[in-house]
């Protein structure tokens, strides 16, 4: 369940918000900023879905936990940290688009017995901006989102919290080297605050490159796209973690009965005993076995060892098995068994 490749409809949103960016730097219409509403509503539509499938991955480990605490503990605490984190960011910038609209808006909330009236933006039961652009009025303000995000320094704590919220996930996920280097690649892509490179001898830094002199709507759709790689990167963390909760379990493709007495032999009156389980192995993994610094041939993953009895008494042997874990490291297992030659002598009268 890791991070996957985008969806022909991610593409297109991703083609749209590159497009209508660069239009911002034009002293485009009204029209063509409108534009934005559709952008804006696929955006919200992606962070809908990835959203969905967090919450089928977060079931996932809420069900593996109830069947074994002690497996799936270490990373459901994980998981169930970045969903905290996540929610917390995600509301966050929920709230700066309505301090940004209802101001660019000048709305001025008049509560009636029954209704919550506006003269500009429409807004629900509960007084506040409900994400829809379509009902900004002033969609071509540059003024009121500066102001804000810039002069106020809102800009700069967004930026903060992103940074905070992506070092979180990076901790969290611990392993770059091996299976989380992906997920950290993807979170370190899709939550990127870095400085754009200089223009002409002239830095500016995230805050002013991405807000500063930006059409309401526009910032509108900047941040909901933020909020979109906010559930990609709890996307990516969290479907990290559930693979690891048996990344460490061996995997097995055949199940054989198997019989172990402690001797081969029995002689009259005497008593029979086995131990009768089920061993399984994995056919497409061969172990490596040694015996004496001997390697033996392996059939069926089995080591084939032979040996003569060329005395009286009892006799041991041992060895060495090497396989692979599921994490890749080389591990050994070393195989002591006693075996008894019984011999029995009689003599020839002639």
């Amino acid at each position: 369940m890791g991070h996957g490749k985008e969806t022909p409809r991610q593409k297109m949103i991703g083609m749209m918000y590159l497009v209508l960016t660069a239009l911002l730097a034009l002293n485009v219409s009204k029209d063509i900023l409108l534009t934005f509403q559709t952008l804006s509503d696929g955006l919200n539509k992606t962070a809908e879905n990835f959203s969905k499938k967090n919450a089928t991955v977060y079931g996932a480990f809420e069900a593996a936990y109830q069947e074994n605490k002690d497996k799936v503990g270490k990373w459901k605490f994980k998981a169930d940290s970045v969903k905290v984190s996540a929610d917390s960011l995600y509301s966050y910038i929920e709230l700066l688009k309505n301090k940004v609209v209802l101001k660019a808006d000048k709305v001025v909330i008049r509560i009636t017995k029954d209704t919550i009236e506006t003269p500009y933006t429409k807004l629900d039961e509960k007084g506040i901006f409900d994400g829809k652009i379509g009902k900004i009025q002033a969609i071509d303000d540059n003024n009121v989102p500066g102001e804000i995000l810039i002069l106020k320094g809102e800009a700069t704590v967004l930026r903060k919290k992103i940074e905070a919220y992506r070092a979180l996930l990076i901790e969290r996920i611990g392993d770059t080297t091996k299976g989380g280097k992906g997920a950290v690649d993807a979170i370190l892509s899709g939550l990127n605050t870095s400085d754009p490179p200089p223009i002409e001898g002239a830095t500016i830094n995230w805050e002013t490159h991405v807000f500063d002199h930006i059409p309401l709507i526009a910032v509108i759709t900047i941040m909901t796209k933020i909020q979109t790689d906010i559930r990609n990167a709890e996307s990516s963390a969290v479907s990290y973690f559930h693979s690891q909760i048996d990344a460490a379990s061996f995997k097995f493709n055949k199940l054989e009965a198997v019989v172990k007495a402690p001797k081969s032999y029995l002689l009259v009156g005497g008593k029979y005993e086995a131990e009768v389980f089920l061993a399984a192995s994995d056919t497409t993994v061969s172990p490596e076995i040694f015996v004496g610094g001997k390697p033996l041939k392996i059939k069926d993953g089995k080591g084939q060892y032979s040996a003569g009895g060329t005395s009286v008494g009892e006799k041991k042997w041992g060895g060495v098995i090497k396989f692979k874990a599921p994490a890749g490291d080389v591990l050994e297992k070393v195989l002591i068994i006693q075996l008894k030659f019984l011999l029995q002598v009689y003599l020839l009268k002639n």
